[in-house]
């Protein structure tokens, strides 16, 4: 077997070291979604050891379990991977910007941004073989609520 190159080792130095930041962009994103360790398993179908061995960084997801673990911080693989530094987007500014261009006051606009952005937070921390009816209703809810109107029982 031949020897690897000086290009392939700085490669793998680099991926080996975009590998270790991992863990750390995981609990950081979780700490930003305030998200616990066993509601995102429970979103991503692991079991809370599992993915705690991701969040200290003792073991790397494999293939299959990158995208589970991103679709629930609701993030890209290559930005858990550290490849894309293009992270998560708060949406709340532009929502509550929206709101006070149509008129409502900033506190008001800026309560209905917040109930958004929770809102999404909620539903993308859901799995996607998650209840539809849940789903719907969450949805429903901040609709309702970002109008104006109270609590749907």
């Amino acid at each position: 077997m031949q020897a690897p190159s000086l290009i392939e080792k700085h490669i793998g130095a680099l991926f080996i070291a975009r590998m270790t930041e991992m863990h750390d962009r995981i609990r950081r994103r979780m700490d930003d979604l305030r998200l616990t360790q066993r509601e995102v398993a429970k979103a991503t179908g692991l079991s809370t050891q599992r993915l705690g061995n991701y969040v200290q960084g003792t073991r790397k997801p494999d293939i299959e379990t990158l995208p589970k673990i991103a679709r629930a911080l609701s993030v890209t693989t290559d930005w858990l991977l550290g490849v894309s530094e293009t992270g998560p987007v708060d949406i709340s500014p532009v929502v509550q910007r929206l709101l006070e261009l149509d008129g409502l006051t900033l506190d008001r606009a800026g309560a209905i941004a917040s109930a958004v952005q929770e809102a999404l937070r909620i539903l993308t921390a859901l799995p996607d073989e998650g209840d539809a009816v849940m789903r719907s209703r969450l949805a429903a809810q901040a609709a309702w609520q970002a109008r104006g109107g109270s609590r749907l029982s």
